[in-house]
């Protein structure tokens, strides 16, 4: 079953929870901290998908040169995440990371064991990554 992240408006707390696709659509989540309604989902994970950004990657795509973003959970791990951003040109990677990087990362801060590194590649090949969530491997 999917497990789910949420966010409470309320108590500004974020909580975990196990749902089936069926409770999840169906069902009215609450917080387990103060019983509020206004709880917002901030990430799904299942054994072989995993949703994240529903926050980051509308900010990604309004970026002059974004291309694309890919988020990897470990399987064994769910909190081990490696996420990939694709940018037209290093300048608009550079620009990111000057203008918008620090703001994305406060957003992120709660959710943050350790200071995430950031490491800028050229891409050398690629057969075209149009990989559904899922297992890829």
């Amino acid at each position: 079953m999917p497990h789910y992240e949420f966010f409470c408006q309320e108590c500004k707390k974020l909580f975990d929870k196990i749902l089936s696709l069926v409770d999840y659509e169906e069902g009215e989540v609450l917080c387990p901290h103060c019983g509020s309604k206004k709880v917002e989902q901030w990430s799904a994970f299942s054994a072989s998908t995993a949703k994240k950004g529903d926050k980051i990657v509308p900010i990604l795509k309004k970026q002059p040169g974004f291309v694309d973003e890919i988020v990897l959970v470990s399987d064994p791990d769910s909190n081990r995440v490696l996420a990939l951003s694709f940018w037209k040109t290093s300048e608009d990677a550079e620009r990111y990371q000057r203008e918008q990087y620090n703001s994305v990362r406060a957003t992120l801060q709660s959710l943050l064991e350790a200071e995430p590194v950031v490491r800028t590649f050229e891409v050398h090949t690629s057969t075209g990554h149009k990989i559904t969530a899922g297992k890829a491997a």
